[in-house]
């Protein structure tokens, strides 16, 4: 029994620094500690051995799980069965299943707590965070994430703890954070040097590499994509060779290396059909599609766009079929073709709507399994079992009461805030006594975009005309549109002339915006009415002053600010 737990503890250090030796002996201690009925240790070994093959061979690492898990329910083992949940929840983050992922790693969470095993805790509270990142619930997802962080001292293997720093700094990328994700990046890169981390050398130099052309740093970030690209071929990692050459190729081809980023690209779908991932072949093929349509080869583009789409049809994802429509509807009005641009733009609008109502229906499906992932929880803590639940259903009605009034309040095409809420905003602002300005945008000749260019066309410049207007404002301020092609600004500035002045900046943003990436030979400019609260009494003669100047500036050739008496 002694020469068995040598060599289970050789096996476990060899998973935790991912070592392939360390595959055959994980093997052999499995066998022979199911011929002597040590299930301990054949647990155990079964979870080392899933740690290590976790990229390299998906089905079997699902069955080692699975049984290592059963195993550990029948022992009753509060680590064993911990560490087992992580396990199973790990292997659910590489399917996107939030739901799964949650379920196995709260009752990892409540096991570990049990155990008082600090590593399966740490490990648990990342995994939960990630489920609620997938769903948009940053707000959760950051408590775990502080947990991680207060704790990540306390596991000792290499491996592991690279991937949660891997797992923090993907986390701070979604909040909008790169600059603090590359700390994180940093230090889990240094870590995979130091111990050699085949694996997870990889997973690190793809995230850093994207948050370091994020931020600019172009050629290291590029050379970490390199480098990773060249580990995922060297230990054929098919699946993450196509990921990482998807990824390069679009951004060398953007930035003007076409011939390196075509031959990964092409490559990268090559490689996708053939780890059998209709996801990643219908992104990869998508991708090519889009960047041949900004190089001008439509034709090409074409080819790949709706081979990416048949893909993504005939596995039913709905994500990249919404991209494909979206991307063909975009290059058939590039050419001309506005009936079929239009036929593609009505099939990614009806997706669109559908994946939005699929996303709100995970979300709440994952709402309910964490209501009822707490509800066991509470059981346990009988003196706190009421309180806690109306406390959760108090918060699930706000939490409802809140999505409802986001749909209700938004504009389905823009994102931005509808008349409705721009109303609601100025109200308050109005009786708040508040002194602000209010800035009345309409788009010059916008009929003639349509006219000319067809209302997918349109739809996009409405878009990118809100992302301009969101990007010169503030986070204080209210951008809204309240029309067709009418946007209105409430602008929390004192000073009238602070608020021209960051009008005349809207202005020339986008009368100086490259808009060719839509359509060639677009050219736009906005007219905008600026009013001062302190001007008028009421709300309803706020927005006929900024109107009528709105008028006036359309009268005056357009492209231009009025405010006051100008």
């Amino acid at each position: 029994m002694d020469s068995l737990q040598t060599r289970l503890l050789a096996a476990e250090h060899a998973s935790a620094v991912e070592d392939l030796g360390g595959v055959p002996l994980a093997r052999e201690v499995i066998a022979h500690a199911e011929a002597q009925g040590a299930l301990d240790v054949e647990v155990r070994a079964r979870l080392a051995l899933a740690w290590t093959l976790l990229e390299e061979q998906p089905s079997e690492v699902q069955e080692q799980v699975r049984v290592a898990t059963a195993q550990a329910e029948a022992l009753g083992d509060p680590l064993l069965r911990a560490q087992a949940h992580c396990m199973a929840a790990r292997v659910a983050v590489s399917q996107s299943d939030a739901p799964r992922i949650l379920r196995e790693a709260h009752q990892a969470l409540r096991l570990a707590e049990v155990a008082g095993a600090a590593e399966p805790l740490v490990h648990a509270h990342s995994l939960m965070g990630i489920a609620n990142l997938l769903v948009g619930d940053h707000g959760r997802a950051l408590v775990h994430q502080e947990v991680v962080l207060k704790q990540l001292d306390q596991v000792h293997s290499p491996s592991l703890k690279a991937v949660l720093l891997c797992d923090v700094g993907a986390n701070f990328n979604d909040f909008g954070t790169p600059h603090e994700a590359m700390i994180f990046l940093d230090q889990a890169l240094a870590l995979t040097a130091e111990h050699d981390l085949r694996f997870t050398q990889i997973l690190v130099r793809e995230n850093l590499g994207r948050t370091l052309i994020q931020l600019g740093r172009i050629e290291e970030g590029e050379r970490l994509l390199q480098e990773g690209l060249k580990q995922a071929i060297d230990g054929h990692y098919d699946r993450w060779e196509a990921y990482l050459r998807c990824g390069l190729g679009e951004h060398l081809v953007m930035t003007g290396q076409v011939a390196a980023g075509h031959d990964h690209l092409l490559r990268a779908t090559e490689v996708a059909r053939g780890v059998e991932d209709s996801y990643l072949a219908s992104t990869c093929a998508s991708t090519l599609g889009r960047a041949l349509r900004h190089l001008g080869r439509l034709d090409e583009a074409r080819g790949h766009l709706e081979a990416g789409l048949k893909t993504a049809q005939d596995a039913n994802l709905l994500g990249p079929c919404k991209i494909a429509h979206q991307e063909l509807s975009e290059l058939l009005a590039q050419q001309g073709k506005f009936e079929e641009a239009l036929r593609h733009f009505q099939q990614f609008h009806d997706l669109a709507m559908k994946v939005q109502l699929e996303e709100s229906h995970r979300h709440a499906q994952l709402m309910i399994l964490q209501q009822e992932l707490d509800r066991e929880r509470e059981r346990a803590e009988a003196q706190r079992q009421t309180h806690d639940e109306l406390r959760r259903a108090h918060l699930m009605v706000q939490q409802q009461a809140q999505e409802l009034t986001r749909i209700a309040s938004e504009d389905p095409l823009t994102g931005l805030d509808n008349r409705r809420q721009f109303l609601t905003y100025l109200s308050d602002w109005m009786q708040s006594k508040a002194v602000f300005s209010v800035a009345l945008l309409d788009a010059d000749h916008f009929k003639s975009v349509n006219d000319r260019f067809g209302h997918p066309v349109g739809d996009q410049v409405l878009t990118r005309l809100g992302q301009i207007f969101r990007q010169h404002t503030r986070p204080e301020d209210v951008v809204a549109r309240i029309g067709g092609e009418e946007f209105a600004i409430l602008l929390a500035v004192t000073d009238p002339s602070v608020a021209s002045d960051i009008a005349d900046r809207i202005r020339m943003a986008v009368a100086s915006h490259v808009w060719d990436d839509i359509v060639p030979d677009l050219r736009l400019t906005v007219s905008i009415g600026l009013a001062f609260s302190p001007e008028v009494s009421t709300q309803e003669a706020l927005l006929s002053l900024g109107d009528a100047r709105l008028y006036r500036a359309k009268q005056a050739g357009r492209d231009r600010v009025v405010q006051g008496e100008r």
